[in-house]
């Protein structure tokens, strides 16, 4: 249940929050004022500071902090509080904003380690690419917008020809800085929407949305000849495999995908290796 509430205020633009904890605050400062001065509000100003600030920009918690402080003491001023000094008044105001941004700051924590938790989750630890976790959310997401949208999808499925070879000669600290120059070089040749993943071992997969076969031929072709000339070049001239499939429209499986592109990558592996397999269902 708290997963969908939290899904749909997420559903609200970032922007939405700043006239809401307005709205919020000036309510919660009428029912300050109304209640008077001996009923305590100050805790209820706390719900505006955490939706602008999880919801928003951290910099909409800090507005949200100020106003609640500032709604306050209007509120208390309003319902005719009197104080033996001014000098009280002012300090429980300070107080009341140090609460609000000390709260603030909290949740920014909070937040930033969730989402970084969650990064981590998503990301190969040894690469710093999608992990196949992520690299299936990403398929799933371009899968629907390919169907609703009617647009190509391409992925591709890329093994490294005889990457055993280079563990066991030259141990695995090298071949794991080979995965990662090799992750690199794909991710730097790809555009921003394209997404790499480490599926495990040495294997990679590619996803290209709208994408047909004729850009991809040329996307993957830079691609591969651009890994040879680096791996060449620092002494490992190892070789790949690649399995690309293109749908018109794509199936609902993200297992079916890959399965497909799986099995054209070991048919160029297995029809002499440094190949890229190419296969496009079309429903047009």
């Amino acid at each position: 249940m708290h997963m969908k509430i939290a899904e749909y205020l997420q559903s609200f633009p970032r922007y939405f929050w700043i006239p809401f904890s307005i709205v919020f605050i000036v309510i919660i400062g009428l029912i300050d004022y109304w209640t008077g001065f001996e009923i305590a509000f100050s805790i209820f100003y706390l719900p505006a500071v955490l939706l602008a600030t999880w919801y928003g920009y951290k910099w909409f918690g800090f507005i949200a902090s100020f106003l609640s402080a500032l709604t306050w003491l209007i509120a208390d001023q309003s319902a005719h509080h009197i104080y033996k000094s001014q000098f009280i008044l002012y300090w429980n105001t300070g107080v009341r904003l140090g609460f609000y941004l000390l709260f603030c700051y909290i949740v920014i924590g909070l937040k930033n380690a969730l989402e970084k938790e969650k990064e981590m989750g998503r990301t190969d630890p040894l690469t710093g690419v999608a992990n196949v976790r992520a690299f299936f959310e990403y398929t799933i997401v371009e899968i629907n917008r390919s169907r609703r949208y009617n647009r190509h999808l391409t992925l591709a499925y890329m093994d490294i020809d005889d990457f055993k070879s280079i563990n066991d000669n030259a141990g695995h600290s090298t071949g794991d800085s080979i995965l990662r120059l090799i992750a690199a070089t794909i991710k730097n040749n790809l555009r921003v929407t394209d997404v790499i993943a480490r599926m495990g071992g040495d294997e990679f997969a590619i996803l290209l949305p709208e994408t047909g076969q004729e850009s991809v031929q040329t996307v993957l072709n830079r691609v591969q000849q651009r890994l040879l000339d680096i791996l060449k070049n620092i002494g490992y001239p190892v070789t790949f495999s690649i399995g690309v499939v293109t749908y018109d429209i794509p199936p609902d499986s993200v297992d079916e995908i890959i399965r497909t592109a799986d099995r054209l990558m070991y048919s160029a592996k297995n029809t002499g290796k440094n190949m890229i397999k190419y296969e496009v269902f079309t429903n047009r």
